[in-house]
């Protein structure tokens, strides 16, 4: 509010990038409580969530990189200890919803709610 012209520019120009990023997180939470439950709809949903995550956190972490003046050491090392973490847990969850079990588990919840 009090950042002028350009304040109110930068809040506009987020306000899109944070109206998707609530819409993904929703999505997410939607897949997760889908998989608990035992939807088959769930699967791919927590997938593509997944997927977007992964994506989203890597352009916001290049953006705030190349944002800051160098030197930029100690928020690249701050950027990748967080980074890293959240592509690791998003592709080991990919990896769980692809194996033979949980396919084999939704997609039998699927048909009988189906069938």
């Amino acid at each position: 509010m009090n950042g002028g012209e350009r304040g109110r520019k930068e809040l506009a120009s987020r306000l899109l990038e944070d109206l998707l990023l609530y819409s993904i997180w929703l999505l997410g939470l939607a897949g997760g409580i889908g998989v608990l439950v035992g939807k088959g709809w769930s699967r791919p949903a927590l997938e593509l969530f997944c997927w977007t995550l992964m994506v989203l956190v890597v352009l916001s972490g290049v953006r705030r990189y190349r944002a800051v003046p160098a030197p930029r050491l100690m928020l690249g090392i701050s950027l990748a200890a967080f980074i890293v973490p959240v592509i690791a847990f998003c592709i080991a969850t990919i990896l769980t919803l692809r194996s033979d079990g949980v396919v084999k588990q939704l997609s039998s919840a699927w048909r009988i709610l189906a069938g």
